[in-house]
This record gives C-alpha cells, structure tokens and sequence, in this order.
C-alpha cells in the first residue's frame, strides 16, 4: 500500500487483508532466563574465565599518565585465558595483533611495551575504519568479545559507527570511557546501551583506573555463550527460528526465542501428486 497522511485508512486496509494475507500458524515462544550468578562466583572462576578483551585508544595527543598508568594495570590483570589485543586511532589504525593472543607472558610483555611507546601518540584518526578493522577480526568460540573505547575528543561519522555496531550486537559488548568534557556523551552512552555495556564519563583530574578495573570485572563475570537451540517437531512439520544468531548472556540477561511451525504435509502430498500427473502424461504419449 502506497504511504498515505490518513492513519486510519493504513488500519482499515491492513484489517481487511489480514485474514487473506497472513498465514495463521502456531508459534512456540521459549523464554530462557539462567541465574549465572548462583552457577559461580567470580572469584574462584577468574582463572577459567576465557574472554577476548579489546582496548581502542582514541585520543587526541599523547596519552596521559592517568591513561597509560591505567590500561597497565588492566592488561596486567587478566586472567591467563583471556585474550588480548590493544588498537588505536593514530598512525595508520592498525591493531598491536593481527589476531587476538592469548594472556602469555609474551603477549603481556608486547601489549606493555605497545601502551609505554610512542605508537599510542599522534593525531587522531578515524573512528569508524578503526572499528570496521576490529569487527573484521574472526570471532574465537567460547570467548565473548569486550569491546573497551578509551577517548577524548567528539566523533565524527556517527550514523556509520552505530550502524557498524548494530551489526555486531550478537557478538561484541562495548564498555565506554569519556575523557573530560570535550566527547559527545550521549552518543557514547548509545552505543554502549544497545551492546547491554556500560559507560564511564571521567573528568579533568580524575583517576580512570577505578573505573576501568570495575568495567573490567563486570566484562569478566560469568556468561553463557555458542547457545543453540534445538526444536523436536514432527516429520510433517518444519520450523522457522528467530533470531538465528543468539548473543552471549550475562547476569540478569534472558533469552527469548521463537519458534513458527509450519505443516508441510499438504506441500508434499501435492508435490507427490504433480509427479505422478505428468508420470502418467507421458506414459500415455
């Protein structure tokens, strides 16, 4: 139907089509809601904890010592099955690992280095190739990705980036940290609402290290993720699931998941009847 300025005329045809249109077939709806909080406690959980951990610096400058003192500490405290990869906005964007690593002595050794060097400094790039890089990277089983975006200035291409990060809901959480005054707040707050993250607005001559490390915690409790779902039906009845893709849960999330049933007997009795119509066809030339 053609866009019309009456809306009550849109509701009168879509009343009338209803019941011509619109196939009435049942639909199963499956509303999961796990306790993760009483499977495990967080501390006795750290060491088995397997996460890919991602920090994006986005700054205009040099980092300061509050940022640098900060990320040390947060890299130094993950757990040996996480893993790990340090990108920034500066230089030509790339991220510190082709592909995340996992927390070795290494890796922690090289992410250390990447935070203490020069290679965290310049002029400040664009965000959204930046990101676009990052979600390219392949996404590890079992290890629910944590986005952490450190910045200090505004955005720009902002409709770009929150498309990007729709796309990748089902797989990435963004943890969000404002640096003073000069960032779009709100929009940051969005992108990490519709991820189920949290954000951090630090301001001047406030310490981020607290804040991270609490980020960093909630990024780390326990969760469940590869969830599939498997729906018995009969042989005469094909199913039709949404969503196909099920994010990873945390601690108060729920799963609801849907399951439309669709009866293919009369499909195939009829598919079986048209077979044997043009059999006899042609037997009969």
């Amino acid at each position: 139907m053609k866009k019309s300025s009456d809306p009550e005329r849109q509701v009168n045809f879509v009343r009338r089509r209803f019941h011509k249109d619109l196939n009435f077939n049942p639909v199963l709806m499956l509303n999961f809601c796990p306790d993760l909080a009483a499977l495990s406690t967080l501390s006795s959980d750290l060491p088995t904890v397997t996460r890919e951990v991602i920090f994006i610096v986005h700054l205009m400058g040099e980092p300061s010592r509050n940022v640098r003192e900060s990320l040390l500490l947060a890299v130094r405290s993950l757990p040996a099955r996480i893993l790990l990869n340090i990108a920034c906005c500066t230089g030509d964007s790339r991220a510190l690992f082709p592909a995340s690593r996992q927390c070795s002595n290494d890796a922690l050794e090289l992410a250390c280095d990447f935070i203490q060097s020069n290679r965290l400094c310049g002029t400040t790039s664009n965000l959204f190739s930046v990101l676009g890089r990052i979600m390219e990277l392949p996404v590890h089983r079992g290890y629910p990705r944590q986005l952490f975006m450190i910045t200090d200035t505004d955005f720009i291409n902002t409709s770009r980036i929150l498309e990007l990060i729709r796309r990748h809901t089902r797989t990435t959480r963004v943890f969000g940290f404002g640096l003073g005054s000069s960032i779009c707040h709100r929009f940051l707050e969005k992108v990490c609402r519709i991820t189920r993250g949290t954000v951090e607005l630090v301001s001047e001559g406030e310490r981020l290290q607290p804040k991270l490390i609490n980020a960093l915690k909630k990024a780390l409790e326990p969760a469940l993720s590869d969830i599939t779902i498997d729906w018995y039906m009969p042989e005469t009845m094909e199913a039709l699931l949404t969503p196909n893709e099920i994010a990873p849960l945390y601690p108060g999330d729920c799963l609801i998941s849907y399951c439309t049933l669709y009866n293919i007997a009369s499909f195939r009795s009829k598919k079986a009847m048209a077979r044997v119509t043009r059999g006899g066809s042609l037997s009969s030339v």
